[in-house]
């Protein structure tokens, strides 16, 4: 069920304070009306790096910089957990755009990806992050919801993460749970 409440600034709004201490407190915010509304999860924050001006989902995405995307959601993710509340951060990796996400064909190199692309989510894990949303998108040609290199090798061995890892939702044939395996 979907849930409205406190209005908060947005990620693009927070990042601009470049305070991790506003950060955690807005986490603490949350966590807290969270918890008193039986609610241990949150869909956000969104890391995803601004890659064009047109990204459909710009306005819960912190920045262009992963350095400052992933101090913030880490920091906010901490203030969400003190309270019972845990973060799944999104849309891992490369979602540019809202309509017809999960059409989309996502074309970086690994370098750019290792170093822009999903390195905000690498600042978040290390700060304590333990819930990551896939994203619609394809990474190259394949599903990122579905990618044992992005999922497997990236986020869990190369990382450390041991979280959890949810889909964003399911609804088209080309998001097979069996894509990548």
């Amino acid at each position: 069920a979907f849930h409205s409440g406190t209005g908060h600034p947005s990620e693009v709004a927070l990042a601009c304070s470049w305070n991790i201490n506003i950060a955690q407190l807005m986490g603490e915010s949350i966590g807290k009306e969270g918890a008193a509304r039986g609610i241990t999860g949150w869909y956000a924050p969104g890391i995803n790096i601004h890659r064009n001006p047109y990204g459909g989902r710009n306005f819960e995405y912190y920045s262009e910089d992963p350095l400052i995307s992933g101090m913030m959601a880490g920091y906010t993710s901490q203030g969400l957990a003190k309270y019972g509340v845990y973060a799944y951060a999104k849309h891992f990796a490369l979602n540019e755009q809202e309509k017809n996400r999960e059409e989309l064909y996502c074309w970086a190199s690994e370098q750019a990806i290792r170093e822009i692309y999903a390195k905000g989510f690498e600042h978040y894990v290390n700060l304590g992050g333990i819930g990551i949303m896939t994203a619609f998108n394809k990474v190259g040609s394949y599903w990122a919801g579905g990618s044992k290199p992005l999922l497997t090798g990236l986020l869990r061995e190369e990382w450390g993460f041991h979280g959890v890892v949810v889909t964003d939702y399911v609804y088209s044939s080309t998001m097979g749970a069996n894509i990548g395996l």
